[in-house]
């Protein structure tokens, strides 16, 4: 409700316990991205990661490019506008980056800003590409993904 921090924060207070994976509710991923992203992660040794796509692409401000060197996320928002990685709401979230939650300003309350946080301290976070995603924003949207659904 006050963001995606938020949301974490509320899960961690309910009893959850990282690792885990954080997604948004509004978006669909190509098949087999997000077990991928998820086996990469933990695999890669840092203590989170976030998922980049290059379609759709970015499109700042509501999708920023997120910079990528040698699997690590060196620049939450990139202002390079050649860079042709876009973040994707797909988080894996290790027990390293909950303080990172602590004394975020808002709200909203974004995850982003806590992996921001992260990344100026020096911790590790994997920038994970994945295929094409779909962003359900507007009702259109939830009609044509489920529109094979509706007929025969």
């Amino acid at each position: 409700m006050l963001g995606s921090a938020d949301t974490v924060r509320r899960a961690l207070s309910a009893g959850a316990e990282p690792p885990f994976l954080v997604t948004a509710a509004d978006t669909v991923y190509s098949a087999g991205d997000v077990r991928r992203f998820a086996e990469v992660s933990v695999g890669s040794g840092a203590v989170g990661a976030i998922a980049v796509r290059r379609d759709p692409p970015p499109e700042p401000p509501h999708r920023p490019a997120v910079r990528v060197v040698g699997g690590l996320v060196t620049k939450l928002i990139d202002d390079d506008p050649a860079n042709p990685l876009g973040g994707a709401p797909l988080w894996a979230f290790g027990p390293q980056l909950v303080p990172m939650l602590e004394g975020l300003s808002g709200p909203p309350f974004e995850l982003a800003d806590a992996v921001e946080r992260a990344v100026g301290q020096g911790l590790e976070i994997a920038g994970i590409e994945i295929g094409k995603t779909r962003d359900l924003t507007h009702p259109v949207d939830l009609v044509e993904e489920n529109f094979s659904y509706l007929g025969p």
